[in-house]
């Protein structure tokens, strides 16, 4: 028995095979706790009534009776009497035996619980693989961000274009010597020797004539 007890085993036999035998068949009519002794009646899904005893050696079939005089109860009824008195170690063993239905039944079963396993571990690694794909983008932008010291130093710009490079300081030699050439001359002979002439500067006054020739004969 796969249960603890008597009665959680035949309690378990008369609910969890109703997928495979006619639903609600199954009924308990001897449960004996003192000699642990169970016996249920059930009808198979090819029409047959068969008596099972429950014990402490196994599941065992203690008689038959075809319900319908159908051609495939007749033959499940012929199996079920060939396995007569013989101890199975559970329940589905002895109906898998002797229900050819019962074993269809089953196998889809399984099949179903198996293909449910699958489908839930494909969705736990669907889930993983879509965590994994939320975390890659965050990666990738804090790799972008990083900025390394070769970006730095090109980020700078070559020496010319820096304002405080002494080149700046000093203007190109073509302006310099513009500059120079236009500085009027304050030499004295030429104010002596040409009169018209007067400075372009506005703080120097006007000399007169005679008082520069004074200062050329001193």
């Amino acid at each position: 028995m796969r249960q603890s007890s008597l009665s959680a085993e035949l309690e378990a036999i008369t609910h969890e095979y109703d997928y495979g035998i006619v639903p609600g068949s199954a009924t308990v009519f001897v449960q004996d706790e003192e000699n642990n002794l169970g016996r249920l009646e059930m009808t198979l899904l090819e029409s047959v009534l068969i008596i099972v005893d429950v014990t402490d050696q196994g599941f065992a079939v203690m008689s038959c009776a075809p319900l319908t005089s159908s051609s495939l109860a007749i033959a499940t009824a012929q199996n079920v009497q060939a396995h007569v008195t013989k101890n199975f170690e559970s329940m589905e063993s002895l109906l898998i035996t002797l229900s050819p239905l019962f074993c269809q039944r089953f196998q889809d079963t399984l099949f179903s619980k198996l293909q449910g396993v699958q489908n839930e571990q494909q969705q736990q690694e669907q889930q993983q693989q879509q965590q994994q794909q939320a975390q890659e983008p965050s990666s990738s932008l804090s790799t972008a961000n990083t900025v390394t010291p070769e970006q730095t130093l090109s980020s700078v710009g070559p020496a010319t274009d820096n304002p405080h490079n002494p080149q700046h300081i000093f203007p190109p030699a073509s302006i310099s010597s513009q500059t120079t050439s236009n500085i009027p001359s304050h030499d004295p002979t030429d104010q002596l020797l040409n009169p018209s002439t007067t400075t372009t500067h506005t703080d120097h006054q006007l000399i007169p004539e005679e008082e520069l020739l004074k200062q050329w004969l001193q």
